[in-house]
């Protein structure tokens, strides 16, 4: 249902800078991620990905178990809604992650 949002990406100023796995299988998605130095994004498949590959990974928990989803490397860095200190399925907290937390984790992820 995403579809909207990453057309509205790839028509943007920053198309140049974007590639969009919407149409990709993930076995033509390993090799671009795998020439990536970090990953920051939601708690998804293409976040496992990362960090299966050794990526420097920050995942950002907002509705699924951090302590399960979020432990199995040392590599993955993790965000919990504000308030928390783990986050649970039905958690809810897409509007409570820091944005302030994101950035300065981001910054230490890729310095």
């Amino acid at each position: 249902k995403d579809e909207h949002l990453v057309e509205e990406i790839m028509n943007s100023k920053i198309k140049e800078k974007c590639i969009s796995f919407s149409k990709m299988s993930i076995s033509e998605t390993i090799p671009i991620i795998g020439a990536c130095e970090s990953y920051i994004g939601n708690d998804t498949g293409w976040g496992h990905i990362s960090a299966a590959l050794n990526l420097n990974s920050l995942f950002l928990f907002c509705d699924s178990p951090s302590e399960a989803y979020g432990t199995w490397r040392n590599n993955i860095k993790i965000i919990v809604p504000e308030g928390k200190t783990i986050c649970y399925h039905n958690t809810r907290g897409k509007d409570k992650i820091s944005f302030t937390e994101v950035l300065t984790k981001s910054l230490e992820l890729i310095n």
